[in-house]
């Protein structure tokens, strides 16, 4: 059984009461980032863009050169076009609905991948990111 998999068990994950989330870097953690992200499709996981993440979107575009890594199944996939897009469409910073955190009384919560910026820093790096990723002009070093 993998991570993901004993974790899923652990906290007896019911997809049909409740919501999971992850905060960034799903993948490229180890060696079954395929499975992990399929497995996390099937069950309607949710979740934001971490630089793992952001790492292979830019890669597979040709936007980045390629580091060691641990992709090499994700690339190969047969749904790999399918398991891409699901990651291009993730957000950078997301509001989590207060019916989606049982616990979470006091309304609004938003989850980021380790980003404690300000909201209009937060906004132009979400743009720089998404038009990065579509292929768009690059500014500045390529720093991510």
């Amino acid at each position: 059984m993998r991570p993901l998999e004993r974790l899923l068990a652990e906290i007896r994950f019911d997809p049909e009461a409740d919501a999971i989330w992850h905060v960034g870097d799903l993948i490229n953690r180890g060696p079954h980032s395929l499975e992990t992200l399929r497995l996390w499709r099937d069950i309607g996981g949710r979740g934001v863009l971490g630089n793992h993440e952001v790492y292979a979107l830019m890669v597979r575009a040709g936007r980045w050169p390629r580091k060691a890594d641990t992709l090499d199944a994700l690339r190969d996939a047969e749904d790999a076009d399918a398991l891409f897009e699901g990651l291009a469409a993730l957000p950078v910073l997301t509001k989590v609905a207060p019916s989606a955190t049982r616990r979470h009384e006091r309304g609004e919560l938003s989850a980021a991948h380790a980003l404690l910026l300000h909201r209009r820093r937060l906004r132009r790096r979400a743009h720089r990111r998404r038009r990065d990723l579509q292929g768009g002009p690059r500014r500045g070093r390529g720093r991510l």
